[in-house]
């Protein structure tokens, strides 16, 4: 289980954003503006970029603004 660094990141790349996106946050799905994940411990929202064809893949995450 990977800790909760959702208050202190702004955002991830690489590997690193794939593997943060699968082991800690819930996928909210597609929508016209791109994939959003949300933390499950502090409800803090975040943005997938460089989805890869299938929408399985995330290059970069992004915390959403409140």
């Amino acid at each position: 289980m990977v800790p909760c660094r959702c208050h202190v990141l702004n955002h991830l790349s690489g590997a690193i954003a794939a593997d943060y996106a699968r082991t800690h946050l819930d996928d909210l799905g597609a929508s016209g503006t791109g994939r959003t994940w949300e933390c499950p411990d502090t409800g803090v929202r975040w943005s997938g970029e460089g989805l890869n064809g299938a929408g399985d893949t995330v290059d970069r995450l992004r915390r959403q603004e409140r």
